[in-house]
């Protein structure tokens, strides 16, 4: 089957991890991670360089392969207390703690929009992440509010963290409200609040530390150890400007950023090559403008090239591949499975304690949703065999969306409401109707092979006695061998894929065709 994208033919339609698992981790990674230990703190200028409580606003460009692709824009303000004399003691012993609706205490508005526009393979997409939140004197938060917007997806997010927990509260189009409640230790600080907290006493040199923090587009809390270097020299807009270096360090992926001694951040560079700098807004503005008819393309941009050609990627059954790291290197070869021995294993769900969480509905892949079976149930007919009833699952996802380069949050409800979207739908809305129907299925993202370059990629796995690719994207059962897996799991498991971005190159030893 051919598709055709901005006026260029494809074999076959490759939608990258570089939607929901690559876009909003990268952007989550570029923009929010300006992380310090907090020292002990006793008022709020000491918190923040605020020299009257007004407001303090700042405009970063994001910068892509040397383009400006978007701006952040934070602004901070002064929430005024109920009761200016009114006080509260914490309980001896106590870890102090803050309700956002607590009177006679000061606080903060954090405001932050983050606009981006790029390629994606050859259509213009826009992306606009608007959050606020309120934080407590010591900029720990207490509750907030965010909005995804990508076309024709959105996500809206409201959480707030009272005690022990966090009430989380998820809105999609077309879906029912996804309501939680997570565990939470405390001190908790919000994402995009960090850049504003930076003090001279927390870059002194050498120090090191961990933050905890909730970061509601990965929808998971995170720590981040750190090292305040010294004062150096940096490149910013093409000027060398004196700046503290800074040293995250995220499972062992290293990401720096610069800023001055007074803690205004000039400068952040993640593991993917996005950049964000500190700059005028009208600056930003204009160039963007400027720049409206040369924008990046995403999938050529973090695409890994590959030493050989493959002319016919899905009639590969046998791939030996060396793939280098920062870690080191390792040999691998994956092999299209040969399904014969278990063409004939019946349908029926498994009883094995250990293949129920892939049996398991949760928040994204709502598989207990009753539109989810009745639909699965009409693509998969009263097919009694495991096979014959995946692939027509496969056919009928490939069918059933269109395919569209999207960055949202996936879920398999608002999918089936939407029908259209890229490797990361495709992949949620298969495994919320399989796993409907009794057939376990985990979600995994690597690397897939298309016209001389490996290209980020998800796709699902479905259990048959062992674990077998399949690829709906593509409508394969089973997936063809230049799938090369490098995680599986959540978005949150996926992240481990986004730090390497970058650092990984393939070489193709040998290949065998069918």
């Amino acid at each position: 089957m051919e598709f055709t994208l901005a006026g260029e033919k494809m074999i076959r339609p490759i939608f990258l991890i570089g939607t929901t698992c690559f876009w909003l981790a990268s952007m989550s990674q570029l923009i929010h991670r300006e992380f310090f230990e907090l020292s002990p703190l006793k008022t709020a200028y000491e918190v923040l360089p605020i020299l009257d409580g007004s407001l303090r606003e700042e405009y970063r460009g994001i910068y892509l392969g040397g383009n400006l692709i978007g701006f952040t824009n934070t602004a901070l303000e002064k929430e005024s207390p109920a009761s200016e004399t009114e006080e509260k003691e914490p309980s001896p012993g106590a870890e102090q703690q803050s309700d956002p609706d607590e009177k006679g205490r000061t606080g903060f508005e954090l405001r932050q929009n983050t606009y981006m526009t790029f390629l994606f393979l050859g259509e213009e997409r826009e992306m606009l992440v608007r959050s606020k939140a309120l934080l407590d004197d010591r900029l720990e938060l207490q509750a907030f509010e965010l909005k995804i917007t990508s076309g024709e997806y959105g996500t809206d997010m409201k959480g707030r963290v009272l005690d022990d927990q966090m009430e989380l509260h998820i809105e999609s189009k077309g879906v029912p409200p996804v309501i939680k409640k997570i565990p939470v230790r405390r001190p908790l600080f919000f994402s995009e609040s960090l850049p504003m907290i930076w003090t001279p006493e927390n870059l002194k040199p050498g120090k090191r530390g961990t933050l905890r923090i909730w970061n509601p587009l990965l929808l998971g809390f995170e720590e981040i150890d750190f090292h305040v270097g010294t004062l150096e020299t940096t490149l910013i807009h093409s000027e060398e400007v004196e700046a503290i270096k800074v040293t995250l360090n995220e499972k062992g992926v290293e990401t720096h950023y610069w800023c001055t001694p007074e803690g205004v951040v000039l400068k952040y560079e993640s593991p993917t090559g996005l950049l964000m700098v500190k700059q005028d807004a009208w600056k930003i503005f204009d160039t963007l403008r400027e720049n409206r008819g040369a924008l990046t393309d995403l999938p050529n941009l973090y695409s890994i090239p590959a030493n050989r050609e493959l002319p016919a990627p899905e009639k590969i059954k046998s791939l030996t591949v060396k793939i280098r790291t920062a870690e080191g290197e390792t040999m691998r070869t994956i092999q299209r499975e040969n399904t014969a021995d278990v063409k004939d294993l019946p349908r029926h769900r498994p009883e094995d304690p250990a293949l129920a969480p892939y049996l398991a509905a949760d928040s994204f892949i709502q598989s207990d949703a009753p539109e989810i079976f009745q639909k699965a149930s009409e693509l998969a007919g009263h097919e009694a065999l495991l096979l014959p009833a995946v692939t027509k699952l496969a056919e009928g996802v490939h069918q059933l969306l269109t395919p569209t380069p999207t960055v949202s949050i996936p879920s398999a409800l608002q999918i089936l409401s939407m029908r259209k979207g890229d490797c990361n739908e495709y992949t949620v809305l298969f495994a919320a109707f399989a796993r409907s129907l009794g057939i376990p299925v985990k979600t995994v993202a690597g690397l897939v092979y298309q016209h001389g370059r490996f290209f980020y990629h998800a796709w699902p796995e479905i259990y048959a006695g062992r674990w077998i690719a399949v690829d709906p994207t593509f409508s394969q059962v089973p997936a063809d061998a230049s799938h090369i897996a490098l995680v599986e799991g959540s978005l949150e498991d996926q992240i481990n894929l986004i730090q390497k971005i970058g650092k990984i190159s393939v070489e193709i030893i040998d290949a065998e065709t069918i």
